[in-house]
């Protein structure tokens, strides 16, 4: 899996495995306390993923099971390395069989990045936002030829990225009604009066922003579009 959220995984997967072949052929040479801990690691690993199997984004959350691992490789390795006659060449061998893994990564990441992967508004079946590309088209037209500036009233896990490119040049996109508590809510702009607000946390009817209604015109996937209606400057709220 070549994604930013995986970055390496493949490197910590190969060695993981390798060391995992080490410990199956050299297992008289690997002291109690590296089994112990090298099993139980395992076993967690395999139980974290047994419960995490419905998790779309599982890929990330590995990585913390697959870096504790590694740390089991290390006497492994060592170990097996100590009974090689020119340690040196033992410990050089390591290092750039791992250099390699690294680099394979490295070029494998920038190949699928240039070749496969483009930015929107290319529809590409390796993006996060594939299944959502008509919805994302829709909205960026409606905006593009209705408004200039654009609020964006979000959750806590944000899917706003492919419209900063989407958008027309020039458009003003900023963060309102930022929730108390949040820091970045000393940021927020309470006399920025957007054109539209696009939401991925409500599906009302009509929200209120810096004094000013605005009603739903349109409803895609994640998002929610909302059009400006000049309500007398209400109180400021949802």
């Amino acid at each position: 899996n070549y994604t930013c959220d995986s970055a390496l995984q493949n490197t910590l997967m190969l060695v993981l495995l390798i060391s995992v072949v080490m410990l199956i052929k050299y297992w008289k040479r690997i002291d109690g306390e590296t089994k112990i801990f090298y099993g139980l690691s395992l076993i967690s690993f395999c139980s974290f993923c047994s419960i995490l199997i419905w998790e779309a984004s599982v890929t990330r959350y590995m990585l913390c099971y697959l870096a504790l691992l590694i740390v089991g490789t290390v006497p492994i390795i060592d170990k097996v390395v100590c009974k090689i006659k020119n340690k040196m060449f033992g410990k050089s061998l390591i290092v750039w069989l791992i250099g390699i893994f690294v680099a394979v990564d490295v070029i494998m990441e920038m190949f699928f990045i240039v070749k496969l992967h483009p930015v929107f508004p290319v529809k590409s079946s390796l993006t996060l936002y594939n299944n959502h590309y008509e919805s994302y088209l829709r909205i960026a037209d409606y905006v593009n030829e209705e408004a200039d500036e654009v609020g964006l009233f979000d959750g806590e896990t944000s899917v706003e990225y492919p419209f900063w490119i989407m958008f027309n040049n020039g458009t003003i996109i900023r963060h309102v009604n930022i929730r108390e508590g949040n820091p970045s809510v000393i940021y927020e702009d309470k006399n920025y009066v957007p054109d539209v607000i696009l939401s991925d946390c409500t599906e009302a009817n009509s929200v209120l922003c810096h004094g000013y209604e605005y009603e739903k015109v349109m409803k895609e996937s994640w998002w929610t579009v909302y059009r400006l209606v000049d309500s007398g400057g209400k109180e400021y709220g949802i």
